[in-house]
């Protein structure tokens, strides 16, 4: 008899910033809930925030949740890049306007460096966006490989570019 896969806890960071910003992220939580082996755990406040390499572009709504899934790293990021194109992503701009990003921040302690997935995240340790909704539902996480703790972490970054809490949640609830 197979052994059940191991759960493993996930960060992943959503963003949008064209049309229905907050019904988008919303969207994409309720595409991920209805993943096979996907458990959503917690969901961060949405964070309004400054645009990051190509500025032309409106204001992103950021947050991060928290799951726990059995699926590989690479089958769940298959399965994010499958909402993201459902749910209109197209960028005719590198770094430009989008509907939704989903980007594996953390898969469990794993560091996983593929030509289409890296992880933890290649710029988690640069962007407040990120690391504020991620210390709000894991306060005291250490970040692999290094492990420096969070808050270090987003004292680095912080005042960098604008982020301001705009909701505790998108309508769904922080804690699930």
């Amino acid at each position: 008899m197979a052994e059940p896969a191991k759960e493993v806890i996930v960060f992943l960071g959503l963003g949008s910033n064209l049309g229905d910003r907050m019904a988008n992220l919303r969207e994409t939580i309720a595409r991920i809930k209805t993943l096979g082996e996907v458990r959503l755990l917690r969901i961060s406040p949405v964070y309004q925030t400054e645009p990051v390499g190509y500025e032309a572009q409106d204001d992103f709504l950021n947050m991060v949740i928290q799951i726990s899934t059995s699926l590989s790293a690479s089958d769940l990021f298959e399965q994010t890049v499958a909402i993201e194109r459902d749910l209109g992503r197209f960028e005719a701009t590198h770094k430009g306007p989008r509907t939704v990003d989903i980007d594996m921040l953390l898969y469990g302690d794993e560091v996983i460096e593929t030509y289409r997935l890296s992880v933890p995240h290649r710029r988690l340790l640069e962007r407040e966006f990120v690391l504020r909704p991620l210390c709000d539902i894991a306060p005291g996480i250490k970040l692999c490989p290094s492990g420096i703790p969070i808050e270090e972490a987003l004292g680095k970054v912080e005042g960098e570019k604008r982020v301001e809490k705009i909701a505790d949640d998108v309508g769904i609830g922080g804690v699930v």
